[in-house]
């Protein structure tokens, strides 16, 4: 159930801000995910002093780590790569969950014959943020979700992440469970 709709989700993302889309991740693509994990994670270790080298290595480390975790925990999900004006510049990673959204990460979903649809990560590059384009990627995945059946949208951001919690807030999102991540659902109904 799940995979099919993951895939199907590709042929219903169309963004409404000129010049962008939103494509299949493809292998040629993993060097630019890559750096977008850098570009947006080396300010959080700049205070270790690392040295450049180390510092790459290290948030190298971190990004397979990041994304045998997401395989293994979420098999049937779906990567795509956001462009604007013709260059790449976000991350996007989702799928569909079986059942109602359940109240916090790691709890049992309540049983429910529609999927919900599970935004994992969205990552964009800073200059393609405050732009519209990430409002624009939320609000695409809800049409396409709720036309693949789906009557909830969730997702989970760090605590700390404010900037990204009020996104989601105007974007019909409501906080469900707190934490060092916040549990947020959308009603698509």
């Amino acid at each position: 159930m799940s995979a099919g709709r993951t895939a199907a989700l590709a042929g219903q993302l169309r963004l409404a801000h000129p010049g962008s889309r939103i494509r299949t991740h493809a292998a040629a693509d993993d060097e630019f995910c890559r750096s977008l994990f850098r570009e947006e994670r080396a300010a959080q270790f700049a205070p270790l002093d690392l040295g450049d080298g180390a510092l790459r290595a290290m948030l190298d480390q971190q990004f397979e780590a990041q994304r045998m975790a997401t395989t293994r925990r979420f098999p049937d999900a779906e990567a795509f790569i956001i462009a604007h004006a013709g260059r790449d510049v976000g991350r996007l990673i989702v799928t569909f969950r079986a059942g109602s959204p359940a109240a916090s990460e790691g709890t049992a979903s309540r049983p429910s014959d529609s999927p919900t649809l599970h935004l994992i990560d969205l990552a964009l590059a800073p200059a393609a943020r405050n732009c519209g384009i990430g409002s624009d990627v939320i609000n695409s995945l809800a049409r396409a979700g709720h036309a693949l059946g789906a009557k909830h949208f969730t997702l989970s951001v760090l605590e700390s992440n404010e900037a990204a919690r009020r996104l989601y807030g105007r974007l019909g999102f409501s906080t469900a469970a707190d934490g060092v991540y916040s549990a947020m659902v959308r009603h698509l109904e």
